[in-house]
């Protein structure tokens, strides 16, 4: 679903650190895609009863490369381009850090 980039390149056109999970800093629309995605692959392989670990991550770059044609043919911004957004764990500290104030 990103043009062939893999894990660590996402990280690097994302400004993420190695220790940063991808899916932390994904915004509504990216994961939104992200987990079309893996639905699509999941109704998939059990309609058509795949087991091989190999055909499954096949069919799961395919559903990837099948969700970017979409982008593509809708004028989408591209998953590689969304804007990264501030992890949940930073969310939640800032949270934790907002309600120590107010008591």
């Amino acid at each position: 679903m990103y043009n062939g980039l893999n894990e660590n390149d996402v990280h690097a056109r994302k400004g993420l650190k190695p220790n940063q999970a991808i899916l932390d800093h994904m915004g509504f629309y990216e994961l939104a895609a992200n987990m079309y995605r893996t639905a699509l692959t999941q109704q998939y392989l059990t309609r058509h009863q795949i087991e091989s670990v190999l055909r499954a991550c096949h069919i799961h770059k395919r559903m990837g490369q099948r969700v970017r044609k979409d982008h593509e043919e809708l004028d989408l911004e591209m998953p590689e381009n969304m804007p990264v957004v501030p992890s949940i764990k930073e969310a939640q500290k800032r949270l934790r850090d907002f309600e120590k104030e107010r008591k």
